[in-house]
This record gives C-alpha cells, sequence and structure tokens, in this order.
C-alpha cells in the first residue's frame, strides 16, 4: 500500500526505506515524489520556474508537484521497479538552482533508467561512481563557479551529461576492479564522448559527455582495475589526466 500527500502541499509517499521515509515526512523542506503504480513508465522533468519562484516536477508534459524554491532544502524522487524511467534536470528552462541538501533520483530495480543534465555553463562538474548501491550509484556535483549542486543517484543506467556546458569534468570510478574506458559513444561527429565499464557486471554507469568539456580527469580509486582510452575523435586538443591512485 502507498500512501500519499499530494502537492500542492509537498508530495510525500513512504517508500520501501522506512527510516529515509520517516525522515521525509519529518521535514517539510523536502518535496519527495515516488512514482504510482501504473504500467507505464514514467518521463520526469525538474526545473525552476523563475516566473514562480517554483520548483516543479513534472512527468511528460503533466505537472506532478510545485513547491517553493526558497522552501525547499533536497528533492527525492523514486522511480517505480522493472520500469524504464528517467529524470531530466532542467537549468535551461528558469536557470541554474541550488538546493542545500541536493537532489536524489531514485531509478528502482530492473528497467533502464536514465539520468540526464540540460542547460546551464558550468566551470566544474565531478561524477563520482559509488559501491553503496542498491544498484549502480553516485553523485553528480555541478559547481557554476560561486554556488554548488549535489545531485545523487542510485539503481541507475546511463548518464546523459551532453546537454550543458562543462569546462572541467572529474570521474572518480568505485575502485571495484573497473575495467572502464574512455571512447567515442559510436556516433560520428555528434561531439560526444564517454566513460563506460567493460566489465561483465558493470562497475559503474556508462557517462556520456560533450566536447564542451576542455579538461578531463579520471581518478582510478582503489582495486586492481584497468583503464583504456580509444578512439576519441569528438576529444581532440584537449587536457586529459588519468590518476591511479591506490590501485594495483
Amino acid at each position: 500500500m502507498r500512501i500519499a500527500f499530494e502537492s500542492l502541499e509537498p508530495r510525500l509517499l513512504l517508500s520501501a526505506d522506512p527510516l529515509g521515509a520517516a525522515e521525509a515526512l519529518a521535514d517539510s523542506t523536502v518535496l519527495a515524489y515516488e512514482a504510482p503504480l501504473s504500467a507505464d513508465a514514467s518521463s520526469y522533468t525538474l526545473r525552476f520556474n523563475a516566473g514562480s519562484g517554483a520548483l516543479e516536477l513534472l512527468d511528460g508534459d503533466s505537472l506532478v508537484a510545485s513547491r517553493a524554491l526558497a522552501e525547499t532544502s533536497a528533492v527525492v524522487i523514486r522511480g517505480e521497479d522493472w520500469l524504464d524511467d528517467s529524470l531530466t534536470v532542467d537549468f535551461g528552462f528558469g536557470g541554474f538552482f541550488v538546493l542545500e541538501d541536493g537532489i536524489e533520483f531514485h531509478g528502482g530495480a530492473g528497467g533502464v533508467d536514465l539520468l540526464s543534465v540540460v542547460g546551464g555553463e558550468f566551470a566544474a562538474v565531478t561524477h563520482t561512481a559509488t559501491a553503496t548501491g542498491p544498484g549502480r550509484s553516485g553523485s553528480l556535483v555541478y559547481d557554476e563557479g560561486a554556488r554548488l549542486l549535489a545531485i545523487g543517484y542510485t539503481d541507475l543506467e546511463p548518464v546523459d551529461m551532453t546537454g550543458s556546458t562543462i569546462t572541467s569534468l572529474v570521474f572518480n570510478l568505485p575502485g571495484l576492479d573497473d575495467q572502464a574506458i574512455l571512447e567515442d559513444d559510436g556516433t560520428e561527429n555528434n561531439g560526444v564522448s564517454q566513460i563506460r565499464s567493460r566489465n561483465d557486471a558493470p562497475t559503474f554507469e556508462s557517462t556520456l559527455f560533450s566536447d564542451t568539456v576542455n579538461n578531463l580527469q579520471i581518478n582510478l580509486g582503489g582495486g586492481a582495475g584497468v583503464f583504456a582510452v580509444g578512439a576519441l575523435p569528438d576529444f581532440v586538443n584537449k587536457s586529459l589526466r588519468i590518476e591511479g591512485q591506490a590501485g594495483a
């Protein structure tokens, strides 16, 4: 059974994580949304409406939750298990926004769940892949220069960062004997490269980024992993730094 409090007041639904749900219910500054039981995949967009001053969460073209940005410390979105849910964080619609405790997207078990970020110009972004789970997990930290926003994720498949202008990108591998490769995304002359895991059971999420990135640093973490560099026709005259760190 799912219990819902419909937003126009913030929408809060109990999830399979009782502690997290209790914390969300206790903290009235968290905008929390859980996908309703449905046979259809959800395509979410989170954006700031500069005219109203509100954060808006849409599923397709339908507004499903809204809350004043000034009254919000965090956003938590839970997709439905076994469906292909996606979240787009849109900084192009009303501009970049920050939240003290960031954004969390839990894609749900099964399915192909996508996180993408579009809009905005950023001095630096750091993508840290983690081993904490559930599923393939991690976080993105977007640095506009004076303001930061963290976006955490679990149970995810691809991460698409190509829709934003990023100058410097740091990618921290989880250190799980990763068999990682930096390569072209496979589409000719589209200005997109990717980092992906070649392990039989991938240890981190495939990540797409655009040719606006001028400085790329890969931190390999612990473990006895292997890092390969393939053909990079869209990543030329750029800076690439690979840090072996504590791994063998």
